[in-house]
């Protein structure tokens, strides 16, 4: 029968099934099941046939590989029809025993063609990358050390071969004026990046020791150096043949706030830039041209015109470190003046849009009521006049869209120092500053909410309140005491974004609802003892509820974005409309500090009895791990950190303003749990022991055995409590 398949009953649309597959007819569920409706022992050849020919196994023709008895591949037919591999009928190359052929030619092994030389052993680059089927280099050697010559005689070496041969590059290559380290390396074309880095001495960088000498200069130098070294890599992007994958340098790319990084590292000893390539592919193999494009052309150019203090125009690099200077100063007068936040005169606080971190276009300067103006004196900007925010509680009110949230946003990024040009240079606040909103189905573990929540229906207690599911006034009371317990000096609340049960109750509520019906204490009533009994100011956005009034030290009202000091307006409202006192709450307490967050009867793995099966049959088997179990970390979305089989979701956690803080957070989990801080250490202890390695290594302190790489930013010590509160079993 012929193998065309146009022909064949078993063509595409002539069954309705796929070819190869059953033909028509009545289908049996017997042992009789098979092709043609036969038996399965009675089908075309035998049992075991060959279904090319119906021959049984072991007597069927041998053809040329993949074809059907007539098709050629350009292959020679052999005695019997045997494949082009040479194999007769018993399986041999060259039809003869194995002791009598040799590799080459058919010759005994003995008579070999070179056997008056000892022949090396030969090494078969299949392509591999897992060291079983063979590196370019032998598996068990480190990486290189060398010069640039080394790397380009490598390059040569693995030329054309599989992409996974570029992990013979990895190693330490010096150049003129630079070292390269090709770290780790990405084991295919769509694998995430390899890890780069280029560390100039500083005899050859010429940084100014002055530029680094204090930790707020040698951030915002480092800052500014990575924003130009990233405005290189963007000027000398690549434009490769579409064929060509790959092939690209990427860098974190800061946005206006002024934070540390892992990407750049400046001291006496030099600079360190570290960023991420992915290597060109032609298909999945090297392509060695455009490898040698990017880091023999266009690398040592990008070094040259970003790394180098000589690079930069003249009095630039001292700009940069002179405005962290006045940040500084302004920060360090705040405590000294009693103030929680300054606003200079002349900031431009709109966005260009909700999602822009850009200042708006033609915005109206900001420009402070004469009674909160306060003029401090900074080292390199002179005297700054603006608004400064007495400690207390403030409270901050007017129309819609006038400029009440935006003021509040920019007072919250003020934890972090801004880059020149941004408008919010001088919009300074307390460094401890936390924004507290509800946040609905959030983890609370521990927490004491009694501050807040007291004589549930259910008995549950509040000293020591555990959920996976809070709901808004209960995340938001939680929040409280969690910030209360790291110790913040300013609270931010804007009421858009609040739980109304948690910060008012109305008197009409209050006389239908009875005080001994209603568990939760508003806020209002806890504010005037969260100043002076605990020392914590709070600023508030309120559009809705005049209950804050009676409690507030000072009220703002935002007229299209300008600020008004209407205090003594609305202490004269109250008195002559006979406005009722809000009463202060009883039992004030600071809440437990102590807690521990894991216990047995509050573990954070949760092992499900499908893990307890497969522990306990690789227990059996002998396969059980011998160390203990390796964490993997990932942030999902910048916002959701997974470690493990653990979790933090940090979506509202809204000061946490960049992805590399979540990746830097997840390693900061994964540290806890491998070293067992949360069931050892209260979670104050664990921040502040995790909080002193961090100011004394650096990002060393977590990103454990691996060489530093690029992508982590710093946190603050409150997103560090934040994200452990947070933490909760995940599938």
């Amino acid at each position: 029968m012929s193998r065309d398949f146009g022909n064949d009953s078993r063509d595409f649309g002539r069954d309705g099934r796929r070819a190869g597959g059953y033909a028509k007819g009545p289908r049996n569920n017997g042992g009789d099941r098979g092709r043609g409706g036969k038996p399965f022992g009675e089908r075309r050849g035998g049992k075991y046939d060959d279904r090319r020919d119906g021959k049984p196994y072991g007597e069927r023709d041998r053809k040329p590989y993949g074809k059907d008895r007539d098709g050629d591949r350009g292959a020679k037919r052999f005695d019997g029809g045997s494949r082009d591999h040479g194999f007769n009928a018993r399986g041999d190359r060259g039809g003869k025993p194995f002791g009598d052929r040799g590799p080459r030619g058919g010759k005994p092994f003995g008579e070999r063609r070179f056997n008056d030389a000892p022949r090396e052993r030969l090494h078969v680059d299949r392509g591999g990358h897992d060291g079983k089927r063979g590196f370019g280099r032998d598996a068990q050697r480190g990486p290189q050390q060398g010069d640039s010559e080394l790397l380009k005689s490598t390059l040569e070496r693995i030329a054309g071969k599989g992409f996974a041969a570029y992990r013979d590059l990895e190693g330490t290559y010096a150049f003129d004026g630079y070292e390269l380290t090709i770290g780790h390396v990405q084991r295919d074309p769509f694998a995430p990046p390899s890890k780069i880095t280029v560390t100039v001495p500083q005899d050859m960088a010429g940084f100014d020791e002055g530029l680094y000498s204090a930790p707020h200069r040698r951030i915002a130098l480092e800052d500014h150096v990575l924003r130009a070294f990233g405005q290189e890599l963007a000027k000398n992007a690549f434009d490769f043949a579409d064929f060509i994958k790959g092939g690209a340098f990427s860098v974190s790319r800061p946005g206006p706030e002024v934070i540390e990084r892992s990407a750049c590292s400046i001291d006496g000893e030099g600079v360190a830039m570290r960023f991420e390539a992915t290597f060109p592919a032609r298909e999945r193999s090297i392509a060695t041209r455009e490898f040698e494009e990017m880091f023999f052309t266009a690398l040592p150019r990008i070094v040259r015109d970003s790394l180098l203090a000589v690079s930069y125009p003249e009095g630039e690099l001292q700009a940069v470190v002179d405005l962290a200077d006045d940040q500084q100063a302004i920060r360090d007068e705040l405590g000294k003046r009693d103030l929680v936040a300054f606003i200079a005169d002349g900031a431009i606080l709109p966005r260009e849009t909700g999602i822009s971190q850009r200042p708006m276009a033609n915005a109206k300067p900001f420009s402070s009521p004469e009674s909160l103006r306060v003029t401090i004196e900074t080292p390199h900007a002179g005297s700054l006049a603006g608004m400064g925010i007495p400690a207390g509680v403030t409270l901050i009110v007017g129309g819609g869209y006038h400029g009440k949230s935006t003021l509040l946003k920019a007072i919250q990024d003020g934890v972090y120092n801004h880059v020149a040009g941004d408008g919010r240079e001088f919009v300074i606040c307390d460094a401890t500053a936390t924004k507290l909103r509800a946040e609905d189905g959030r983890s609370v573990r521990g927490t004491d909410i009694s501050l807040f929540i007291n004589n549930l229906p259910s008995g549950i207690p509040t000293d020591s309140f555990w959920t996976e599911d809070a709901s808004g006034s209960t995340s938001q009371a939680a929040s409280t005491a969690e910030a209360l317990e790291a110790r913040c000096r300013l609270f931010l609340i804007d009421e858009d974004t609040s739980a109304t049960n948690f910060m008012v109750r109305e008197p009409l509520m209050q006389a239908v609802i009875a005080p001994e019906g209603e568990p939760i204490t508003p806020f209002v009533e806890r504010l005037r003892d969260l100043y002076e009994k605990a020392g914590v100011s709070t600023i508030i956005v309120a559009g809705s509820s005049g209950a804050f009034f009676n409690v507030a030290d000072t009220i703002i009202r935002m007229n299209e974005y300008e600020p008004e000091d209407i205090g003594e307006l609305v202490r004269k409202a109250c008195r002559e409309q006979g406005a009722v006192a809000v009463p202060r709450a009883k039992g004030f307490a600071r809440p437990n500090a102590d807690r521990v967050i894991v216990s047995p009867q509050h573990p954070l793995v949760v092992k499900t009895s499908a893990d307890a099966r497969k522990a306990d049959k690789e227990r059996r088997e002998g396969n059980a791990p011998k160390g203990p179990e390796r964490l993997r970390t990932k942030v999902l979305g910048g916002v959701d950190i997974r470690v493990g089989s653990v979790g933090s979701d940090m979506r509202f956690v809204e000061q946490m303003i960049d992805a590399e803080q979540a990746k830097t957070l997840s390693l900061i989990v994964k540290e806890c749990m491998e070293r067992d801080l949360l069931s050892r250490l209260s979670v104050h202890e664990v921040v502040d022991t995790i909080w002193g390695e961090l100011a004394e290594k650096g990002f060393e302190a977590v990103s454990g055995t691996r060489a530093l790489e690029c992508g982590m930013a710093m946190p603050r010590r409150e997103e560090i409590f934040a994200c452990i509160n947070r933490l909760r079993p995940r599938d």
